[in-house]
Order: structure tokens, then C-alpha cells, then sequence
């Protein structure tokens, strides 16, 4: 079950781009060990940010077993990269596992301007944009090298 909220405008894309990765890996996690039967994922607007929230009926798991320290940050890697992408635009996610009852995954991230550097780490993930050299400029044509307006 899909629950959403209708935005007047987009979020700024590092924040689309981290609730994206952090659900795709969530749902992967769930295919991959809950044995889930329903999944919920709900996307609320919370005074001035965005909550994400996912929501298994699976077996859980114990996290000072099988993941030690879970709140604290020290778990699987999955999980791990969910915490850091989240912290990347200023964000929080809290798990709660539920031996025998699911996990339940909830992602808090605060609506405002992506610094430069936020914007650096998802840009990352995107191809690089390439440029000529300085050697192909100087060889290029005068007509062909843009002048600044007078």
C-alpha cells in the first residue's frame, strides 16, 4: 500500500533523490530478508520537511543480534547507507525493529536550500559532465570562443 501527499511544488532533487535511494533500498531489504506479505510506505509533510515512513509485516530481526546497535548507527551496510543519506540533507531515520513483527523505517528530512556540498555528494551519482581541455581551447578557432558582452 502506497500512501502520499500531493506537493504544490518539488522537493529540491538531493532530497527526491535521497527518499528515493533510502526506499528502493528499504524495499530491497524487505525482499531480501522479512518475508513480508504487505508493505506500507507513506510520505507525510511534517511542518517544515517530509516524513518517510515504511512499514513491514515481516519477522523483524533482533538488532543486538543480528545487527548490532541498530539506533546508534552501527549496522548493516544497507541500513548504514540509509542512515548517511538521510544525514547528507540534514535528515534523521529511526528503525525500529520488531522481532516477529516487522520494521518498521521512518525518515525525517527538513525542507529547505541544498548547500553546495549536499548538492556535490548526490551529484556523485550521475554521470560527470566532461569539458574540453585548455590545450582543445587554445587550438579552437577565435570565432569559435565566446566573448564577454561590453
Amino acid at each position: 500500500r502506497l500512501t502520499s501527499l500531493q506537493l504544490a511544488t518539488r522537493l529540491p532533487s538531493a532530497i527526491e533523490l535521497t527518499l528515493y535511494r533510502i526506499l528502493q533500498e528499504a524495499l530491497k531489504n524487505v525482499g531480501q530478508h522479512a518475508h513480508a506479505r504487505h508493505v506500507t510506505v507513506q510520505l507525510t509533510k511534517q511542518g517544515g520537511g517530509v516524513q518517510l515512513t515504511i512499514l513491514d509485516d515481516g519477522i523483524g530481526f533482533h538488532s543486538k543480534k543480528n545487527h548490532p546497535n541498530t539506533q546508534n548507527g552501527n549496522a548493516g551496510l544497507g541500513l548504514l547507507s540509509m542512515r548517511e543519506r538521510a544525514s547528507y540533507v540534514g535528515g534523521t531515520l529511526k528503525i525500529t525493529p520488531a522481532p516477529g513483527s516487522g520494521t518498521k523505517i521512518e525518515v525525517s528530512i527538513p525542507i529547505r536550500k541544498i548547500t553546495t556540498k549536499e548538492r556535490g555528494i548526490h551529484a556523485a551519482a550521475s554521470p560527470p559532465v566532461r569539458r574540453a581541455s585548455k590545450r582543445a581551447e587554445a587550438r579552437a578557432p577565435r570565432s569559435a570562443q565566446t566573448r564577454k558582452p561590453e
